[in-house]
């Protein structure tokens, strides 16, 4: 490895340094010659980190003793420092013949006991968000949050999420992580090169907004918001247009067909090529009560109205949705899902999917807590709602 303008390598278990053009053998200088070298690493302060078959050991910059950190006998493998200075380390226990990652160095202290995540592995980077991104054999990809505890030296809470070929990975065999400059995290695989894009939170300046109700996105990549008294407005590219006349709006969405259908207090519209389509309301139900809706387009579209239900629209006629297993109530959310189910949130910590004919709810005793269901969001790892 590179370090400030120096050369240094492991070679046949020996520590070496490029000196004058010339290898120099460091294992015998720093009295190592007893044990075999398997890695080494450099922190940002300039200190390094050595390890052995036997030991960890630390040569604080501009020194020239080794302090023995983790005499635990477990062969020491790749080093990786967070954005807080805290040092992460994997090794292999002999003993027990199981690989593992931990914590070892933090705020100026070995950690004699830290959580341990059992993973024998092939790569290991820290982010600069302080995340871990551990490499398992042949197991795909984990990203451990370590959340840091104020005071004492041990962390607390990892929290695991698991990569694999079934999440979009070429490959669950790992070989090396690199994060870039722009913040992506890149992974070579047996089979391939992937990257974890970086995502970025860019705040809109275009145009002040009132109070906006809802947002919907079309394949075009337009954005269209709804707002309390403002015109339908759709985004693209950074500016902003207005449709039609001010508008108290609660719900948008796009259908397959580029079409924008919204709520308002008229009832249920259609919007497309630059015209406005009022779909009446069923029989019998008030047009200001419309609430949500989601769908394909004009063969199938699902509003919802306040304390009236849901309703399927179809080709200019309307059906109340009344299936077994679905619950009759007016939902506070609605998600039509890439498989074409139907999925709603209720206010009472229930959600509900129907799928052609048959319903089903989830009840409070098959979810977790969470009240009143006001989003669903359709991702490669299942419905999530909140």
């Amino acid at each position: 490895m590179l370090f400030r303008s120096t050369m240094w390598a492991v070679a046949r278990n020996r520590l070496v340094h490029l000196v004058g053009g010339r290898w120099r053998d460091e294992s015998s200088i720093l009295q190592l010659l007893a044990e075999d070298v398997y890695q080494t690493f450099f922190d940002r302060e300039g200190n390094q980190w050595i390890a052995t078959g036997r030991s960890v050991y630390r040569l604080p910059a501009g020194q020239h003793k080794l302090e023995n950190v983790d005499p635990s006998g477990a062969i020491g493998g790749i080093f990786t420092e967070a954005p807080d200075g805290s040092l992460w380390m994997s090794s292999e226990s002999l003993a027990q013949k199981q690989g593992s990652v931990r914590l070892l160095y933090i705020r100026g202290s070995a950690v004699a006991r830290s959580a341990k995540i059992k993973a024998s592995t092939v790569a290991l980077l820290s982010d600069t968000e302080g995340s871990l991104w551990i490499a398992p054999v042949n197991h795909g990809l984990l990203r451990a949050h370590a959340a840091q505890t104020s005071s004492g030296n041990s962390p607390q809470g990892l929290l695991l999420e698991n990569y694999s070929h079934l999440d979009g990975l070429t490959s669950d065999s790992v070989s090396r992580i690199l994060q870039d400059h722009a913040g992506n995290i890149w992974v070579s695989t047996n089979r391939g090169l992937d990257r974890f894009k970086q995502p970025r939170l860019i705040r809109y300046v275009d145009r002040p907004l009132p109070l906006i109700q809802a947002l919907g996105t079309c394949a075009d990549k337009e954005t269209w918001v709804g707002t309390y008294g403002a015109p339908l407005l759709s985004i693209r590219d950074g500016h902003t247009f207005e449709h039609g006349h001010e508008r108290k709006i609660i719900n948008v969405f796009c259908d397959l067909d580029g079409a924008v259908w919204f709520t308002d207090d008229e009832g249920l519209w259609r919007y497309q090529s630059d015209h406005f389509f009022h779909i009446p309301a069923p029989e019998g139900v008030l047009p200001y009560s419309a609430h949500q809706v989601t769908g394909e387009g004009a063969h199938r579209t699902f509003p919802s109205f306040r304390r009236q239900g849901l309703w399927r629209f179809s080709d200019s006629r309307w059906t109340r949705v009344l299936v077994p297993g679905f619950p009759e109530d007016t939902p506070m959310s609605l998600l039509l899902d890439h498989s074409g189910r139907l999925w709603a949130g209720y206010v009472d910590n229930r959600v509900a999917v129907l799928e052609g004919d048959t319903g089903r709810t989830f009840s409070a005793g098959e979810a977790p807590e969470l009240g009143s269901i006001s989003v669903l969001l359709d991702s490669r790892r299942g419905i999530l709602a909140g």
